[in-house]
């Protein structure tokens, strides 16, 4: 398994994890689980902060992971074929974080967790380097798995609730 901990500046209450070219029209950031948006080439991770960092840890596995959801407001399991062995989480202004190396192209599972979101949103926008607490959290678990239909293992929080029924651009 491999970890990684970051701090990721999210954009327009979102950020992405790509790995081939895509096309923005073919989300329709409305309905769906309010956590993550599958396109082909990407997904679509969406914050309750505006602009501003969250915490983000991922990890790599061979194997599903144990649902772990007490310490999550929400949950979503996802499936995309990664046409490399190269995943860029980035954010909507341009701004790479970090590449994520897998072992091989193929059907992925993506496990996507967040906590904070209601109070991301209320802060609108986090500096971590001029000393503000990130209150929002995520976790990213990936695993080879063959395509799958989209589970929704918890919804809870308030900017899940309004992504589900309300457009955001």
């Amino acid at each position: 398994m491999t970890t990684s901990n970051l701090r990721v500046s999210a954009g327009y209450h979102q950020y992405w994890l790509e790995w081939a070219e895509w096309d923005p029209d073919a989300i329709p950031f409305t309905g769906g689980n309010g956590l993550v948006w599958v396109s082909p080439g990407r997904l679509v991770v969406m914050t309750g902060v505006d602009s501003g960092d969250i915490a983000v840890e991922i990890e790599v596995t061979d194997q599903p992971p144990p649902p772990d959801l007490d310490d999550w407001d929400d949950a979503v399991e996802v499936s995309a074929d990664i046409t490399g062995t190269t995943v860029g989480l980035s954010v909507p202004v341009g701004i790479p974080v970090t590449e994520l190396r897998l072992p091989a192209p193929g059907p992925y599972r993506f496990r996507i967790h967040a906590r904070g979101r209601d109070a991301g949103q209320d802060a609108e926008y986090i500096d971590a380097d001029e000393g503000d607490a990130m209150v929002e959290h995520h976790k990213i678990q990936i695993w080879p798995a063959p395509p799958a239909a989209e589970t929704r293992l918890k919804l809870t929080d308030t900017v899940g609730a309004d992504n589900r029924t309300h457009t955001r651009t």
